[in-house]
């Protein structure tokens, strides 16, 4: 579902719960995938917070894709707030068909 959200840059509606356990419903402009090994991240552009965020698959309780395709969008990495992963630049979408291909991603819709 996430990938799949990356690469047609559709516009996902997640029910997320943070790390102090509060949940919320969040529209998000999907930018990239992240992570490696049990941790994987989704980067986006939070609608409800105006501003980019990354979201950790494990805590997102649902996703659904919506119908709207989300404006191209560009994060740097010196924008994230990952400082254990190691970041490229996100402008990977290029090649997305090929490396996300071999992303273990295991989200209903």
């Amino acid at each position: 579902m996430a990938e799949d959200a990356v690469v047609s840059r559709s516009v996902l509606d997640i029910q997320y719960v943070d790390r102090n356990g509060a949940a919320s419903q969040r529209l998000v402009e999907p930018v990239a995938l992240l992570g490696g090994g049990r941790l994987w991240y989704l980067v986006g552009w939070c609608r409800l917070r105006g501003d980019e965020r990354e979201f950790r698959l494990d805590r997102m309780r649902h996703a659904a894709t919506t119908a709207e395709i989300a404006p191209s969008r560009s994060i740097g990495p010196d924008r994230l707030r990952l400082p254990h992963l190691p970041v490229a630049p996100l402008d990977f979408l290029r090649n997305a068909d090929r490396m996300l291909s071999a992303v273990p991603l295991t989200m209903d819709a």
